[in-house]
């Protein structure tokens, strides 16, 4: 409204003076002179207002590259072709960017292992074929995709699976697996391992494993989908968290079990985000998540199905308002 003010003022002003112009000035000089004075207000006025609305934010366009089983890499899950591999990366990035594609979302841990150099946890079985076996020359596929997103002018997430611990619990694990190395938040589920997120060690545990890949990685961002807690959960196919939650009602608490595990999980989105806030030298590392369609059955009326809110105990829409 101001600004609208200050141009009918302006507007108002320059009548005036254009007609005083016409009128009184006989001089050619000083008609002259009257003119030029006019013509830089109307352009000082009018390119102010123009330039007023903000520049439009750039678009994200993004791909998944899901290394889990070797969905998208490596083609032939568990091969050691290291070559292979390396060709595999530059044909989707090649790819990527004949498409339009200015985001690559690669994912580096799919089941508390990494695909990446790592003191924390084991390397990946999906890229070598036996998990903690590194690959047979050292390479290491998230900083080699980062080096390559750079030439191509792309930005690069590392995106965590944050609770999946096992996608099979018949599986071998390596030694420095979490399974052997932090026992007490590996819980069974159907056939899954999973991280309990309502174990007090699960949230420094994770969150020191992003941290390792955001202070060691030139990364523009970090990524988790849709895995919180497990799909399946229901009164015949329980989630084994009854020791922590029981634990917390003694000491006080009364949220209901939902509504503590859906702390659980927020309490996990803030411990990364406040871990972020705390490293100013990577300021542009952002942090996003993917929760599927349906926030919770039947917010908008008439949208009803499987929710986030209900089966996973992830409260997007809370994450949203509070930033």
């Amino acid at each position: 409204m101001a600004q609208l003010v200050r141009v009918q003022a302006s507007n108002a002003w320059g009548h005036a003076y254009f007609k005083d112009l016409l009128t009184n000035s006989r001089n050619p000089l000083t008609w002259v002179r009257r003119l030029i004075v006019f013509v830089w207000m109307v352009t000082l006025t009018f390119g102010r207002v123009a330039a007023q609305p903000p520049a439009a934010p750039a678009e994200s366009r993004g791909i998944w590259l899901t290394t889990v089983q070797g969905l998208d890499f490596p083609a032939g899950a568990g091969t050691s072709d290291i070559t292979a591999q390396r060709n595999q990366i530059l044909s989707l990035l090649d790819t990527c960017t004949s498409i339009g594609i200015n985001t690559v979302l690669l994912q580096v841990r799919t089941e508390c292992d990494a695909f990446y150099v790592s003191a924390i946890e084991p390397w990946s079985r999906w890229l070598t074929g036996t998990q903690g076996v590194p690959p047979a020359r050292i390479w290491d596929p998230l900083q080699f995709t980062i080096d390559e997103c750079r030439r191509r002018g792309l930005e690069i997430h590392a995106w965590f699976n944050p609770y999946r611990a096992g996608v099979s619990n018949s599986a071998s694990f390596a030694s420095n697996h979490p399974l052997y190395t932090q026992p007490q938040i590996v819980v069974p589920f159907s056939t899954y391992y999973w991280l309990n997120p309502g174990h007090p060690d699960t949230i420094p545990y994770t969150t020191s494993v992003i941290m390792d890949v955001v202070d060691r990685y030139d990364v523009d961002g970090i990524h988790f989908d849709d895995y919180f807690y497990p799909y399946g959960i229901s009164s015949s196919s329980p989630f084994p968290d009854s020791n922590e939650y029981n634990a917390y009602v003694a000491g006080g608490g009364t949220m209901s079990l939902g509504d503590w595990r859906r702390a659980n999980v927020n309490n996990m989105i803030t411990s990364v985000t406040a871990l972020l806030a705390q490293r100013p030298a990577k300021s542009h590392v952002r942090f996003g998540i993917s929760p599927f369609g349906i926030w919770k059955s039947g917010v908008p009326p008439g949208i009803v199905g499987l929710d986030a809110y209900s089966a996973i105990y992830a409260d997007s829409r809370r994450w949203l308002y509070e930033g």
